[in-house]
């Protein structure tokens, strides 16, 4: 069973190696919660390609997809934004980004553009998506401040989660993936995929349902399955 939260500081800074912090000369003192991880130059760096963790990654999912670019996309679990602003950059103009975590929420609320720290684009409180029920998934979008379609519909064309089902029960997963092919979330025939690192069960932290590509294939077969970094599709 997943324990983490992702609420707080604490599940953020054990997620990311502080070995980065060497190359970005550390982080300022007034703002010690704030690691490299959390910071441009750590995050999306072209210039420093050990650090480039966003650009490499979503190059391969877009060339993978070759979705238009009149594309609407939803991220979930989307943190600071950083893939939602690769795809901006990109040309993709309607992308909609919602992060159920509670430490994510507050931080886009604190953060100081002099820390060149992203914040996602949706700043919005919502429920908690780590436990769908039925409904709760399509409120949880409605609610990041998407305009409806004209039936009231979200008319997303695509919805990717980003390294969302490890802190997911193998129940919660299925339930989520069915809420967000639901009609009022998703465009019938739309794309639903995950992004997640290909671990295999029982052999990684046991806070986290960890689970190989082809296991999280298997569970939930409709959708695609991403490996972290773009370079495997299943």
């Amino acid at each position: 069973m997943p324990s983490k939260t992702w609420d707080t500081k604490t599940d953020w800074d054990g997620a990311y190696s502080i070995r980065l912090e060497r190359y970005t000369g550390g982080h300022p003192n007034t703002r010690p919660e704030l690691r490299g991880n959390y910071e441009r130059r750590a995050m999306f760096n072209p210039s420093i390609p050990q650090l480039d963790y966003v650009t490499p990654e979503w190059e391969r999912i877009v060339a993978h997809f070759g979705w238009p670019l009149e594309t609407v996309i939803c991220i979930i679990g989307c943190g600071f934004g950083w893939s939602i602003e690769y795809l901006n950059g990109r040309g993709y103009a309607d992308v909609w980004g919602v992060d159920p975590s509670l430490y994510i929420q507050g931080a886009k609320e604190e953060v100081d553009p002099a820390d060149n720290t992203k914040r996602s684009l949706v700043a919005v409180k919502i429920h908690d998506a780590k436990l769908p029920t039925p409904g709760e998934v399509k409120r949880f979008l409605r609610d990041s401040g998407h305009r409806n379609g004209p039936g009231g519909e979200i008319p997303f064309d695509v919805c990717i989660t980003e390294r969302v089902l490890s802190s997911l029960t193998d129940a919660e997963a299925v339930t989520l993936s069915a809420e967000i092919r639901s009609r009022d979330v998703i465009k019938a025939g739309g794309v639903v995929a995950h992004i997640e690192s290909p671990f295999s069960s029982g052999k990684q932290d046991s806070t986290m349902n960890w689970k190989s590509l082809t296991e999280w294939k298997a569970l939930l077969p409709n959708d695609v399955i991403v490996r972290t970094g773009g370079e495997e599709f299943l």
